[in-house]
């Protein structure tokens, strides 16, 4: 199960990453970025800074780093095969994939990608992996079984990290930095097929399992857009911290998180609840929905009114329907109705079963 603490810890080790740029050569340096990968089995963590020319490979169950691997230049992306036994790292400078195995932390295989080489995804079966680069403005589809490149995919605008398979893996979605819109590509021509627009230095995205439902980090506009696949456009926007660059799904589909780079926070949006915005900060200030009968709308506070530990807020009744329980650092107690979630949930209870 994916585990709120969990993904906070990590977080918080990849941003520590950014305390001091080594002197050294690179490609396009002047883009910064990092990434996280847990393994399908939640057993091991990845996280990269572009800025430092290592991967941190962390024991989930130790609690401890397992190792440290050096050698890259700009590191952009991680993303773990689906059986857990490799993952696969772009390096934009040295402009190729590294196929790394998991147990002994060794490079077992390169993919040339060449110089820019960015964001990447894989199929559900293992079998392909697509890779956006920024420099050329293309994707490269790669059967992974040869290690070869089958197809280049042009017509992009500086296509960075973002980049998603449909669930059913007939349609990919690339970001495109440049033209603040995202490209639709039909994976069985690899052929453009169309594209959505009405973005803001769009980053990071995520894709619904149902495939109804994308969302995207607008770093321009400090807010994570809600799109509408089938009809191809944007919904909603909601206001975040500054400079958002992850759009994350949670694997059970309540949250999105999303990662602020100039904020230097974490946020978990609610995914199935529609936010209602008041005046304010939005991540100090936010309204929720209620989710079920009898339950008072949950507030996120902010500033002095948040004392509780993020261990404790944890503790939450799940019982409240608070969509809130995961948070950013700066605001760690959620209220419903002016009472803490617990007892909340029990006064809900009393006023739904007299």
């Amino acid at each position: 199960m994916f585990k709120t603490k969990l993904v906070f810890t990590l977080l918080a080790a990849a941003a520590a990453f950014q305390a001091h740029a080594e002197g050294r050569w690179t490609f396009d340096g002047n883009i910064r970025n990092n990434s996280l990968a847990v393994s399908p089995d939640e057993t091991l963590a990845v996280a990269s800074y572009s800025e430092r020319p290592d991967l941190v490979v962390y024991d989930l169950k130790a609690g401890s780093v397992r190792g440290v691997l050096h050698g890259y230049v700009t590191p952009r992306n991680i993303v773990f095969d689906p059986s857990g036994r490799n993952f696969y790292v772009s390096d934009s400078s040295l402009g190729e994939i590294r196929k790394v195995d998991t147990q002994t932390l060794q490079t077992v295989a390169t993919l040339p990608a060449g110089p820019g080489a960015f964001g990447t995804t894989m199929s559900k079966d293992g079998q392909t992996l697509y890779v956006n680069n920024e420099a050329a403005s293309t994707v490269t589809r790669f059967e992974l079984s040869s290690g070869h490149p089958r197809a280049v995919v042009t017509g992009f605008a500086q296509p960075r990290q973002g980049v998603r398979l449909s669930p059913d893996g007939k349609t990919l979605f690339v970001t495109n930095f440049l033209g603040d819109k995202i490209t639709l590509v039909d994976t069985a021509s690899d052929k453009i097929v169309g594209e959505i627009t009405g973005f803001n230095k769009i980053r990071a995205i995520s894709v619904t399992r149902d495939g109804q439902t994308l969302f995207a980090a607008n770093s321009g506009s400090n807010t994570v857009a809600v799109v509408d696949v089938p009809s191809r456009q944007v919904r909603q926007t909601i206001a975040v911290g500054r400079d958002p660059y992850g759009a994350a799904l949670t694997p059970d589909e309540r949250f999105v998180y999303t990662g602020n780079l100039f904020a230097y926070t974490q946020q978990a949006l609610p995914a199935a609840v529609r936010p209602v915005w008041g005046p304010g900060r939005a991540h100090h200030r936010r309204r929720l929905e209620p989710r079920g009968r009898g339950q008072q709308p949950c507030r996120v506070l902010g500033g002095a009114e948040c004392r509780l530990s993020l261990r404790r807020s944890e503790r939450s009744d799940p019982r409240s329907g608070c969509a809130a329980r995961t948070f950013n650092p700066s605001c760690r107690v959620c209220r419903c109705g002016g009472l803490p979630c617990a007892a909340a949930a029990q006064r809900s209870s009393r006023q739904a079963n007299p």
